[in-house]
């Protein structure tokens, strides 16, 4: 996997085991920088010094939801986009709607394999979803996928043309993959 050797994870996980499990998935991804942490207010404090590609946070390692509206309102971290990854036991769909709104980019459920956090850091990391910053919400655009997304923007634009106008509370913006691109 030589397009993930330049990665900089984090994982946020307060167990020995399930940490090490993820670590060394992470490494047979040929992911080597990652740093480790119990909690997510440890999390923050780390990730307002250095950046990270992508961060995965365990549900034991506090409120995923109050982590992840303070770290998208933290104005202080290099790290405001940062795709985040909760890693739960047992993700029922309130949760996964929670951690949704709160800007958590995917969920991955225990027991993690190697083939399903590679095919969410390819899915998050070639294709991002657009940025959405709103008074309530900033984080991953929620709509399901691109193709919702545009025609969403092709309404608002036809609402624009008859006058109505965007949401000048809403701004949508793009993000580009954070993934090196192959020059050879």
């Amino acid at each position: 996997m030589e397009e993930f050797r330049s990665i900089k994870a984090i994982i946020i996980d307060p167990t020995g085991y399930s940490r090490d499990l993820l670590r060394r998935i992470l490494v047979s991804l040929e992911v080597h920088d990652i740093d480790y942490v119990s909690s997510t207010g440890r999390a923050l404090s780390t990730l307002q010094t250095h950046r990270r590609d992508v961060v995965f946070c365990d549900e034991l390692a506090g409120v995923p939801a109050d982590f992840m509206k303070t770290l998208r309102r933290d104005f202080n971290t290099r790290n405001i986009l940062v795709p985040v990854f909760l890693v739960t036991a047992g993700a029922d769909e309130q949760q996964i709607h929670t951690a949704r709104d709160a800007g958590i980019n995917g969920v991955i459920v225990k027991p993690v394999s190697v083939a399903t956090v590679e095919r969410k850091l390819r899915a998050t990391l070639q294709t991002p979803k657009d940025f959405v910053a709103t008074k309530a919400f900033i984080g991953p655009d929620r709509r399901a996928n691109r193709e919702d997304r545009r025609l969403a923007g092709e309404r608002a634009d036809r609402e624009e043309r008859r006058g109505r106008g965007r949401s000048a509370e809403a701004l949508v913006f793009p993000v580009a993959p954070t993934l090196p691109t192959d020059t050879s």
